[in-house]
């Protein structure tokens, strides 16, 4: 069950729907909302626009404040944890913008975000999904984009192990992908800062909700290019991601992430049980190593 709910703010003048909608999937994570939305507030866009609150179940007073705040803010109010994916297409189906922006609630805009990319996908019709540039708090850049996962590459991702001990060359083993300092093609990009025409979101089916949290929007990005679609890495888009400030159960995180790329690969690679069964026992193997080694630091 979805309850849905306005603001009390009095209604526009202008009626027409807004351009650009903003999406933001919430579960516990208030204060990194609050910083978000203030900094929409520093660089608001240009083109109309509505920001739409899914929260996720939150016990943080979450709803509360979006239906007071001093904000136009809509708001769905999830009666349990759904997940990123169903959560965001709860919010897509809500919106009535013609760009969606999908925003993790841990980021400070440190630009004209939504601009900025809006302008790129003005000029590229054949771009489906254009991201923004991710940095940490310390202004050190944030990968957010990666190739394809393969069998191979999957275990130099970012986050695991291997590759503290393992540096091998070769695109066959590169996940997670560099900076660039102008746009870049790229397979994929997190949903951290993604924006997407609601015609080709819809088009393509929105997000896959057999992923509950992370893979997504890679998934998404696959479905995007075989539609013919590209995603695009947006330099001049930039915002601050406090890495992990809207999950604070690391356990849990590291659970979820496991099971969708195990979902992934099932899903894209049907036929290969065998390499499927091997993922998932080295992923529990790994992810018994990776909880010792976080325990004894």
């Amino acid at each position: 069950m979805i309850a849905t709910c306005m603001d009390e703010s009095p209604p526009k003048k202008d009626s027409s729907p807004p351009r650009i909608s903003i999406i933001i999937v919430t579960y516990n994570s208030l204060p990194h909302l609050q910083g978000l939305l203030a900094s929409i507030g520093v660089y608001p866009p240009q083109d109309s626009h509505e920001i739409i609150v899914v929260d996720n179940a939150s016990t943080d007073q979450t709803a509360q404040w979006c239906l007071y705040a001093p904000l136009d803010i809509r708001l769905v109010i999830n009666d349990e944890n759904r997940g990123f994916a169903a959560a965001a297409n709860a919010g897509a189906e809500m919106a009535k913008g013609e760009l969606l922006l999908f925003c993790n609630p841990d980021l400070r805009w440190t630009s004209p975000v939504a601009d900025r990319l809006a302008e790129f996908l003005k000029k590229h019709p054949s771009c489906g999904a254009a991201a923004a540039r991710m940095t940490f708090p310390d202004r050190s850049f944030q990968p957010t984009c990666r190739n394809f996962p393969t069998f191979v590459n999957i275990w130099f991702s970012r986050g695991s192990l291997l590759p503290r001990f393992l540096n091998p060359p070769g695109k066959a083993f590169q996940y997670t992908l560099g900076d660039y300092d102008r746009p870049a093609r790229v397979d994929a990009a997190a949903a951290t800062c993604l924006m997407v025409p609601r015609s080709i979101f819809d088009r393509r089916g929105g997000f896959d909700e057999r992923f509950f949290m992370f893979v997504e929007d890679t998934d998404f990005c696959g479905r995007l290019a075989d539609a013919g679609y590209e995603t695009w890495f947006v330099p001049a888009a930039t915002a601050i991601h406090f890495w992990g400030g809207s999950s604070s159960d690391r356990r849990a995180v590291s659970r979820y992430h496991a099971q969708s790329i195990k979902e992934y690969f099932k899903k894209h690679y049907p036929r290969a049980r065998l390499r499927n069964l091997a993922l998932s026992i080295l992923l529990f193997f790994f992810g018994r190593i990776s909880r010792i080694v976080r325990q004894r630091r």
